[in-house]
């Protein structure tokens, strides 16, 4: 049984947002950039508020890995779907990392990634307590990304995600806090703040024009100091 917490959001709610709109459809590009969007109590919550203004264009793809009870990483992944603007939908085992295209790893899997850029989903033990982990997740597209990674640590309780960051950071990739103010459960992105592992601390309102900006930035983030390396931690008004 895959832990989960109290006071998470268990999945379909009432928090759907009328739908958009959508351009027509177009070419997907392989991506060079790869954003990881970690999430656990308040998760579900936080990407209903951050994915609606991700736009089309967004030159990455982007990974969810949210802390879900089996059965509900899918109903996720609609919601996010109908309120989107880029293509969402669950990940797949062998899944092309594409430009614009969010996907939403499974329940009780774990995703991570093949050094020619495709999704491995598998059933290996849960890392503390969770499977999806969000630890595993970073840690494979740091291995695999390096430099080109963006991780994203929205509300959460506990500590998987912490040492995920710290693996992105340490192969150069660049890592974004939600506030602790504006998280459901502010435990997560506190301990990576605190831990001196988030190169900004953005409030969710903010989180997807950064992310943008982010994803069209040279890699390893925004060159604002000498060393490549914008203010450890910085808070974004």
């Amino acid at each position: 049984m895959v832990r989960t917490h109290a006071g998470q959001d268990p999945g379909p709610g009432s928090h759907i947002r009328p739908r958009r709109r959508r351009p027509a459809p177009r070419r997907l590009a392989p991506a060079d950039r790869l954003v990881i969007i970690g999430g656990s109590a308040g998760g579900p919550t936080a990407l209903l508020e951050l994915v609606p203004h991700l736009p089309p264009d967004i030159p990455a793809a982007i990974i969810i890995v949210q802390h879900v009870p089996a059965g509900y990483s899918t109903p996720l992944a609609q919601r996010l779907a109908e309120v989107a603007q880029v293509e969402v939908r669950e990940a797949r085992d062998g899944d092309e990392l594409l430009t614009g295209r969010v996907l939403v790893a499974p329940a009780d899997q774990h995703l991570t990634f093949t050094p020619a850029g495709q999704v491995r989903l598998t059933r290996r033990a849960p890392v503390k307590g969770f499977r999806p982990s969000i630890d595993v997740t970073m840690q494979s597209a740091a291995a695999v990304y390096g430099k080109q990674v963006i991780g994203i640590v929205l509300s959460g309780r506990g500590d998987d995600g912490a040492s995920g960051a710290a693996a992105i950071r340490a192969a150069g990739g660049w890592v974004c806090a939600q506030s602790t103010d504006t998280s459901h459960d502010p435990t997560l992105p506190g301990r990576v703040i605190a831990a001196g592992q988030a190169d900004s601390v953005i409030p969710l309102g903010r989180m997807a024009g950064e992310i943008t900006r982010l994803c069209r930035e040279t890699p390893g983030g925004p060159q604002t100091t000498p060393a490549g390396r914008g203010e450890k931690g910085a808070q974004h008004p």
